[in-house]
């Protein structure tokens, strides 16, 4: 979600500094956080995807403690130039059968089909979340003149620990 001199934060949080948050660089402009993962599963990205990230993950699932602020990373080339994109997260419990969105904002800066950009999120399962198994599910969406495009979509089963 950029031209290399822009470079944005947005802060879902009111006043919490660090806790929901999307920013989004050209490749390699972030230090790199976790490790690289595997078995995230797509549903329907349009972009090309390079890397995904998780700090504190080795692999599938992920084990995520409530309250805790987790930062994952995902490394893409958007199939389109947008002048904004649309960040949706929200995390299906597996356990309960619900779904909590996490964070739904737009990111107004403009990025360029072809070029490389990373998109770190930090986000936290929110205290009080039932132990057991989630899906956080990623979606980035973009519009041009021809309609909206899916950039990013994206699974990856996790685990609310203790």
């Amino acid at each position: 979600m950029i031209r290399p001199v822009i470079f944005l934060t947005l802060l879902f949080a009111a006043g919490s500094l660090g806790k929901n948050e999307v920013v989004i660089q050209p490749l390699g402009a972030l230090a790199e956080v976790g490790h690289v993962l595997q078995g995230v599963l797509s549903c329907g990205s349009q972009s090309k995807l390079l890397e995904v990230r998780v700090e504190d993950c080795l692999s599938l699932p992920c084990n995520v403690t409530a309250g805790r602020v987790y930062t994952s990373q995902i490394d893409f080339i958007p199939s389109e130039s947008h002048e904004k994109l649309h960040v949706l997260l929200s995390v299906i419990s597996l356990t309960s059968r619900r779904d909590l969105i996490i964070l739904n904002e737009d990111i107004l800066a403009p990025v360029e089909a072809g070029s490389k950009y990373t998109l770190q999120v930090r986000w936290s399962a929110p205290v009080g979340s039932p132990l057991g198994f989630i899906a956080p599910l990623l979606q980035v969406t973009g519009k041009t003149p021809r309609g909206e495009v899916m950039e990013l979509c994206g699974l990856a089963l996790s685990r609310v620990v203790a």
